[in-house]
């Protein structure tokens, strides 16, 4: 439900800007650096695959991330509703034995997901370091031949270096977008699939006008007051 109320709509903004800028910044070095625009297909593809293995694993690991975190959190409201009880028979120490326990277990998929996100952002470095590196080559080859000047190669090589960064953050954001939709689609499956905890055995309700007869009784009673 978090995901559904903050994650998504964030997650909507970021990505919109993050296309938006990736596409500025594209447009930048291909109007300054004109032969790069021939390596724009290849360079796409490569992202592509990127985001498509980054994608399959980050959701998996946010997803187990969510399950992971869900018996903390349950221990955690259990142990408040329950202080007075804990403290007065001594459990202090076996709650506190257990809340480390899940507490280190719900950390495993958030490290494995700092660990990919890392991963994400050495390899769109390594993909501008090649990008870089063919802008200077084309810059010497193309020198007096009417090629690019001085100033459009460092306007290229500055939106270049600055490409990545914003490529990583716009396949983050479009992860988090990702698995917010599909927690979407949890809560569709959990409301079709679980099944109502009413009673279906349960008599109806009795009739307005009930009880039609009554009675009171007294028998063998005695009351008295001093």
């Amino acid at each position: 439900m978090q995901l559904v109320d903050a994650s998504m709509q964030i997650g909507i903004i970021n990505t919109v800007e993050g296309i938006a800028i990736v596409l500025l910044r594209l447009i930048v070095v291909c109007i300054t650096a004109k032969y790069i625009s021939a390596t724009i297909p290849l360079t796409a593809l490569v992202v592509y695959l990127i985001q498509r293995y980054y994608l399959r694993t980050s959701r998996q690991l946010r997803i187990l991330d969510i399950e992971a975190k869900a018996p903390l959190y349950s221990h955690f409201l259990e142990t408040l509703n329950g202080l007075a009880t804990i403290r007065a028979f001594g459990w202090e120490g076996n709650f506190k034995a257990r809340a480390h326990t899940i507490l280190d277990e719900s950390q495993k998929p958030y490290y494995l997901l700092a660990c990919i996100q890392r991963w994400l952002t050495f390899v769109l470095d390594c993909l501008s370091g090649m990008l870089g590196l063919l802008i200077v080559v084309l810059a010497v080859m193309l020198k007096g031949k009417g090629g690019m000047s001085p100033g459009e190669t460092g306007v290229a090589l500055i939106n270049v270096m600055s490409f990545n960064a914003a490529l990583a953050q716009l396949i983050i954001n479009w992860t988090m977008l990702e698995t917010s939709i599909g927690a979407v689609s949890r809560i569709k499956s959990f409301a079709a699939s679980t099944q109502s905890e009413v009673r279906q055995a349960v008599r109806p309700d009795p009739m307005p006008s009930w009880p039609q007869h009554g009675a009171i009784e007294m028998e063998n009673v005695v009351a008295s007051y001093e």
